[in-house]
């Protein structure tokens, strides 16, 4: 597998598949590895230190069975949080997705700005620099929401979800007086929302889906370097924590998208 190139797209859950799934369209040619941590997501709440440890081992222990030509952080939580510390311990091109807090910037008509995204990431120290950057001229409304987080994870399952949670949750926004004109979506599970919440804010709020952005920077990267192989017949495979009974249904959603093998990553 060390002779093989795979570009590694990581996740706490499958929100990622997100991401995963616009990119392989634009750039089927690329071998893919899906990671997504199925024993400790969601991170939205857990610590800075657990996320730090837990993010590099699992990198580090991918990039000793795969050569990797890129790494794809798929996750707000992770990419607001150690971005950076990533990039000066892996010596592999990094791109992480983020909150598009300076595209909602030039897209307000009234000052208005709102994001919804995990606890973690509302609260972490680069998401309060960007809002302070900018709170002068602006105002920002944060919600955190590790619930809506288990809710779009359920809908891509396939399983049933509550519109009426999605709505109280939501009541954060829609009971302002004066609501944001611009909603940024600031987690990967929420790109699969994107119905609900359109229905529930209505066509004059506009949503910007930061995963649909980054996509577009993630094929750049791609497309610009020259080192990136790509295959005529490329392979797809998922890397997950953890492969029991429960796996089985997840199974069959992944080979939709594409990916034929399913295998546990040990530490």
């Amino acid at each position: 597998m060390k002779n093989i190139q795979y570009i590694l797209i990581f996740d706490s859950g499958i929100g990622g598949l997100y991401i995963y799934k616009k990119v392989s369209e634009k750039l089927p040619n690329y071998n893919y590895l899906y990671f997504f941590d199925n024993i400790f997501f969601p991170y939205s709440e857990k610590s800075e230190g657990f996320i730090i440890f837990n993010t590099l081992r699992i990198i580090r222990s991918i990039m000793k069975s795969y050569l990797l030509s890129l790494i794809v952080i798929a996750c707000n939580t992770v990419s607001t949080m150690m971005l950076s510390l990533l990039r000066s311990l892996i010596d592999i091109p990094i791109v992480g997705v983020v909150p598009s807090i300076e595209l909602a910037v030039s897209l307000t008509n009234n000052g208005i700005i709102g994001l919804i995204a995990t606890k973690n990431t509302v609260s972490c120290l680069y998401i309060k620099k960007l809002v302070k950057k900018f709170s002068n001229r602006y105002k920002f409304y944060l919600l955190g929401s590790t619930e809506l987080v288990h809710i779009a994870q359920n809908k891509i399952y396939g399983f049933d979800i509550s519109f009426d949670k999605i709505v109280f949750i939501l009541k954060f926004f829609t009971d302002m007086l004066k609501l944001p004109d611009v909603i940024i979506l600031g987690c990967t599970h929420y790109s699969f929302l994107l119905l609900e919440l359109g229905e529930i804010f209505g066509p004059k709020i506009k949503l910007i889906d930061s995963s649909l952005v980054f996509v577009n920077r993630v094929c750049s990267v791609i497309k610009n370097n020259s080192y990136f192989c790509s295959y005529l017949y490329p392979f797809n495979k998922v890397l997950c924590l953890k492969i029991d009974s429960s796996l089985l249904n997840i199974f069959t959603l992944l080979k939709k998208y594409g990916f034929i093998e399913l295998e546990q990553l040990y530490f």
